[in-house]
């Protein structure tokens, strides 16, 4: 992976899913960091406290009910 950093976004919208545009949200950057080393390794996911980043998916996913799903994205810095 090349040096670039990165920021991720989790889309904050009541309704995430829905087809108005997205609310983009920043990841504190504790969460930010530690997503970002797991995606320059190339890992296929993050786990953060109470949720999961799947890279492939660009989608984060509640660890306890997975019902609860937001869209994620980076943008290079």
């Amino acid at each position: 992976m090349s040096d670039d950093k990165g920021q991720w976004y989790f889309n904050s919208n009541p309704d995430p899913f829905a087809k108005n545009e997205p609310q983009w949200t920043a990841y504190s950057q504790e969460d930010n960091d530690l997503i970002e080393e797991k995606f320059k390794s190339q890992a296929p996911k993050a786990e953060l406290k109470n949720y999961i980043i799947h890279f492939a998916l660009n989608t984060q996913i509640h660890k306890y009910d997975q019902n609860k799903q937001r869209q994620v994205k980076r943008e290079t810095l």
